[in-house]
């Protein structure tokens, strides 16, 4: 989980809410309203049985090539909880946020 801090910068990720042990109450892909500036990061560690549900989720005919969808069908079903990202986060999926990154990191 990553703070980014701009309701209008969150629209571009998911947005998530928890609750004070860290775990998701609520998380929308994509939201149109954010009510949070904190993401779920792709960053995922799945214990055995969670894994076991991914062919359910794909089953069911869910997206199978977004892995924040999975979390949004997930935890309504588990508990779902989240470790805050220490330091500075890029969303490197676009060619912009690549350069910025190496332009940063590469020095």
């Amino acid at each position: 989980m990553y703070d980014v801090g701009d309701l209008e910068a969150i629209k571009k990720y998911n947005s998530i809410t928890l609750d004070k042990d860290g775990v998701i109450t609520f998380f929308e892909e994509k939201p149109k309203n954010p009510a949070s500036t904190l993401t779920g990061i792709a960053l995922y560690y799945f214990p055995a049985d969670v894994v076991e549900m991914i062919n359910t989720y794909i089953a069911e005919g869910n997206n199978p090539d977004q892995p924040g969808r999975f979390i949004q069908w997930l935890y309504p079903r588990v508990p779902v909880r989240t470790w805050r990202v220490p330091g500075r986060w890029f969303d490197i999926g676009s060619k912009e946020t690549l350069e910025e990154a190496d332009r940063i990191f590469g020095k």
